[in-house]
């Protein structure tokens, strides 16, 4: 269930030597922030399109970058919903409180994302992840991703290049 996109950059012969240059965390930075910068853009689109009862859901829609799959060249982000576990204090005596009694405990994403036998599915993850695939090359993503590594690279005074680039 899970789906990937790759932005693919063609003409970037002049941006790799000039990235030759420049030290390797410089190098990690530029990507991390650029990728951070377009998984955003669906992370905001996912939580406007997500139904409002309590907020929790809204609360819960999260980006976090997967360090086990990073590899050098290779930057891998998460787009997901939190389903919190309650952490207990120590010395908290309270009644630890489980699914639904949890407030902030966003466990029916599932429910509302795909619907159930007797509700209808509200969908807001695949909707947000759509629109920007079906964009392609001008979805706000991209253009976020863009505009995030031209100011990278401008900042670290590398010569100015216009990236362009095409979502597959």
């Amino acid at each position: 269930m899970t789906t990937k996109v790759t932005v693919e950059f063609r003409g970037l012969r002049e941006l790799g030597e000039a990235l030759r240059k420049v030290t390797w965390e410089v190098q990690e930075k530029l990507a991390k922030t650029s990728v951070k910068a377009g998984i955003k853009v669906i992370q905001d689109r996912a939580i406007l399109l997500a139904p409002k009862d309590t907020g929790t859901l809204k609360k819960s829609i999260i980006i976090y970058r997967d360090k086990k799959a990073c590899r050098p060249g290779i930057e891998m982000w998460a787009l997901t919903v939190r389903s919190k576990k309650t952490k207990r204090k120590k010395g908290d005596t309270s009644p630890v409180l489980k699914g639904r009694a949890d407030p902030n405990n966003a466990f029916y994403w599932k429910f509302v994302e795909f619907g159930t036998v007797k509700m209808d599915a509200q969908a807001f993850m695949f909707p947000a992840f759509d629109a920007e695939t079906a964009a392609g090359n001008e979805s706000p993503a991209a253009e976020a991703l863009r505009d995030k590594l031209k100011t990278g690279i401008e900042k670290i005074n590398l010569p100015k290049l216009a990236p362009t680039g095409r979502a597959k």
